[in-house]
């Protein structure tokens, strides 16, 4: 699978296919390789990336890392970039729903990550 990915990781140099290429490294054991796609995917999109479910396996291989406050930072930060986004997307009620569904993943994911599935 390794092999794959970094045949894969040049062709797919674009917004979906680091973001895609990263969650599939990350899901088949390939730590390294996904936090490189997908920090690189986040350095070439800046905060705009937060909204993204992608993001979120960054987190998950933060947090492994034991990089707790990188962690708090990222959660805190991308919360505050979703809600400007609502403001700013009021006209597209679409939208505003995704991104309230995904307002609410971030408190859901701190919790998992810092309290455990079971609020332990």
């Amino acid at each position: 699978m390794q092999k794959l990915v970094q045949t894969l990781e040049p062709l797919w140099d674009h917004n979906l296919g680091r973001s895609t290429l990263g969650t599939i490294a990350f899901r088949a054991g390939l730590s390294a390789d996904a936090k490189r796609i997908l920090e690189m995917h986040f350095e070439k999109n800046g905060p705009d990336v937060c909204i993204s479910k992608y993001s979120r396996v960054l987190v998950w291989i933060w947090h492994g890392e034991g990089q707790l406050d990188r962690v708090e930072k990222f959660l805190g930060e991308s919360s505050e970039i979703i809600k400007k986004e609502i403001q700013e997307w009021a006209d597209e009620p679409d939208y505003v729903v995704d991104l309230e569904e995904n307002l609410k993943l971030n408190p859901a994911l701190h919790k998992e990550l810092f309290e455990g599935k079971d609020g332990s």
